[in-house]
């Protein structure tokens, strides 16, 4: 395609699409649980945070970004907000496409936001949630967020 001055390029024109879609919980919660789990079924702790749940139809891939606030209170321990992928496509939340935070102090709290890629997914609706854990301590997590682009 070649190059036009002052033309306007859309998806369409690029030959892809997005969706875009996303989650959010505005609540707070302290939790134990070492594995990965649900946010509206953590263990340990206090407070309540109901399911960050985003459904969105994609291709192939899809651009995901988490944002939390997140504390340990466990000097060393580290809290994971992970995304576990069901639907069309399975993908388990992990370690190593999660936002993180590792404790330095007691009373550290960490804001932040992961954006990352998932390739391989089989194109349809698949439903993107988050999922938390920690490696020790009691970790907290406030206000998750969540937004999915669905490339189609």
């Amino acid at each position: 395609m070649p190059f036009v001055a002052d033309e306007i390029v859309t998806a369409a024109k690029l030959n892809m699409a997005t969706i875009i879609n996303y989650g959010e919980n505005q609540d707070s919660r302290t939790f134990t649980n070492t594995g990965f789990l649900d946010l509206d079924v953590l263990t340990g702790g206090a407070g309540t945070v109901g399911a960050v749940i985003v459904p969105v139809s994609t291709g192939v891939a899809a651009k995901v970004t988490m944002t939390a606030r997140l504390a340990n209170t466990g000097i060393g321990g580290i809290t994971f907000l992970g995304v576990r992928v069901s639907g069309a496509t399975t993908v388990v939340a992990n370690d190593g496409h999660a936002l993180m935070f590792e404790s330095g102090a007691a009373a550290d709290i960490f804001q932040g936001s992961f954006t990352y890629v998932i390739e391989g997914l089989s194109t349809g609706v698949n439903t993107f949630e988050l999922q938390a854990r920690c490696t020790a301590g009691t970790s907290t997590l406030a206000r998750p967020y969540l937004i999915v682009e669905g490339i189609v």
